[in-house]
């Protein structure tokens, strides 16, 4: 998390100076969360309803995109998926629900987002679908006081 940044000098021994790694900066900051809100707020204010769509699951595949393809049988492909929104925030768990995998939720990564605009969840289901080169279909719940995840994996 901390490099060593550079060497000060003064009367004594000389000391070293420290910076936080870049790559840990944004792990401190507090403004992504209020930013995105305040965008997707704008975004829903400014642009048709299939329009926001269309460009939020487009920013799922995108992210997608930039991972690591899934590879191996339906149900470690789901395993997958759970464990990538559990490493993006969320504490999920798989069930079989008939000839179905159901990812369910108990803590969504994106809730406050979602609070904002339902189509972050299209978001997240084209992630996933992309991710792991299955048809996941939302079901999520964002009725009560919290957001739960529910995605639903099909066999082909």
């Amino acid at each position: 998390m901390v490099r060593q940044h550079g060497l000060r000098r003064g009367s004594g021994k000389p000391s070293f100076s420290y910076a936080l790694q870049s790559e840990f900066e944004p792990l401190l900051s507090k403004a992504y969360i209020p930013m995105l809100v305040r965008l997707l707020r704008g975004m829903g204010e400014r642009l048709p309803a299939q329009q926001l769509n269309d460009l939020l699951n487009e920013v799922g595949q995108d992210w997608a995109g930039e991972l690591p393809r899934v590879s191996g049988d339906l149900k470690s492909k789901v395993v997958a998926a759970s464990n990538l929104l559990n490493d993006l925030g969320g504490v999920t768990e798989i069930e079989q629900e008939g000839r179905c995998l159901m990812i369910k939720g108990y803590s969504c990564p994106l809730a406050l987002a979602v609070r904002e605009n339902r189509g972050v969840c299209v978001a997240v289901q084209a992630l996933l679908s992309r991710y792991i080169g299955e048809n996941v279909i939302e079901h999520c719940d964002r009725e009560g006081e919290r957001v739960h995840c529910r995605f639903e994996v099909s066999p082909p």
